[in-house]
């Protein structure tokens, strides 16, 4: 039996590499299914990337089903301190399952998760999109070009901002840095190499932000309508 600390210092303890993995963090989902696509075996409504996904559906970020999560008898669930409740992960641990929570607060944390999370519970060698992610995220950030939307000027902006946000209500985890909303790789650049911006509908993927709807536990719709100058 391994025992991990996820990025809250919490023990996560494991009797092997994690095989079946439920993701309630659309980013994580992403990063997992790019690097081992066979360990996820289920995913909340807005986890859309890679399209086709194979996986059970186990409703939102902020009201996953939980029962349904615990059904899917997951080796490890996948959570972030800003994007899920503290209510669910903690039920879901009452319920015996392993919950590895997020933190990412700045660039080099969010880079440092993932190696963490891909290499310690989950097992994994280092995969080859990371690299080139974080060389990608060490230079500096760069201008949207001139046909982008304001809201994807302000979603690079965010990357560097500093001031305090509120974040979801329903949430313990109530505090989080507004560069915690631009932190997130594979937002900017997913794992397919390409720089994505974030905090908007983002014109080289329509659907990848439906954040900036503010409906966040709807089924995400294509709503972007311009695609030139990114």
């Amino acid at each position: 039996m391994t025992v991990w600390r996820d990025d809250l210092g919490e023990p996560v303890e494991l009797p092997g590499p994690a095989r079946r993995v439920v993701s309630l963090v659309p980013s994580l989902t992403e990063a997992v299914a790019r690097s081992a696509p066979g360990l996820l075996v289920g995913a909340t409504d807005w986890c859309t990337y890679p399209a086709g996904l194979g996986l059970t559906r186990v409703r939102g970020t902020k009201n996953p089903d939980r029962a349904k999560v615990t059904a899917l008898a997951p080796d490890l669930v996948l959570a972030n301190r800003e994007e899920n409740r503290k209510l669910d992960v903690v039920r879901l641990r009452e319920a015996g399952l392993a919950v590895w929570v997020t933190v990412i607060e700045s660039v080099p944390e969010a880079m440092a998760s993932l190696r963490r999370l891909l290499t310690g519970p989950l097992g994994l060698a280092v995969p080859g999109w990371l690299a080139p992610a974080e060389q990608a995220w060490a230079g500096p950030v760069p201008e949207p070009g001139a046909g982008c939307r304001s809201g994807v000027t302000r979603g690079w902006s965010s990357v560097r901002a500093r001031s305090p946000a509120t974040c979801w209500r329903g949430s313990a985890w109530t505090t989080c840095s507004a560069r915690a909303r631009g932190a997130t790789p594979a937002s900017r650049r997913g794992t397919s190499g390409r720089p994505r911006p974030m905090w908007c509908c983002c014109p080289t993927s329509p659907t990848r932000s439906p954040s900036a709807t503010g409906q966040r536990n709807s089924p995400p719709s294509a709503s972007c309508s311009s695609r030139a100058g990114c």
